[in-house]
């Protein structure tokens, strides 16, 4: 289901574990991660936990993000904030 929005998510990422399925990571605050706090977003940017406490897949690289520092991370978030919105729910974490 790709959805032909940039950042919107559904697009497949075979791995070893199976084909995932990319996430919206848009500003929209019910399909992506416009209501998400900085608080959140650093901790699944840096130990991989979704803002609900669910862990995300190994496809996720948090482990690259977890020496990132503030301001770069801050400067993450903000950039998300300035993209094109999709109210598209792209089932987050789905695999098959």
């Amino acid at each position: 289901m790709a959805t032909g929005v940039v950042n919107a998510g559904g697009r497949p990422l075979e791995t070893p574990f199976g084909t995932v399925y990319t996430t919206n990571i848009t500003p929209d605050v019910d399909t992506g991660i416009g209501a998400w706090s900085y608080p959140a977003f650093e901790r699944a940017m840096r130990e991989g936990i979704h803002r609900d406490g669910r862990h995300l897949y190994p496809a996720f690289p948090y482990t690259h993000f977890a020496r990132t520092n503030d301001a770069d991370l801050q400067a993450l978030i903000e950039a998300t904030a300035e993209m094109e919105m999709a109210d598209i729910d792209a089932t987050f974490g789905r695999m098959s």
